[in-house]
């Protein structure tokens, strides 16, 4: 697997952006996991589309503006 995908160091944009997002979803009423906050934060800090299966962090990470393409 991992000779598949380019791991991406979480880095201090990642953390601040992990930050907004926790924000949106606690403003939504929504539960957000750790491991969801970071995929999110991380793809919006480098300006990627996020893949999911996951609907929830999909409906997270549409409500942080990020686009998300279903898996």
């Amino acid at each position: 697997m991992r000779a598949a995908f380019l791991a991406l160091p979480v880095d201090e944009a990642i953390a601040l952006r992990s930050g907004d997002v926790l924000a949106v979803a606690r403003a939504e009423g929504r539960l957000a996991r750790a491991t969801d906050l970071l995929i999110i934060a991380t793809a919006s800090a480098a300006g990627r589309d996020l893949v999911t299966h996951d609907a929830a962090q999909a409906g997270l990470a549409r409500a942080a503006g990020v686009e998300v393409v279903p898996a």
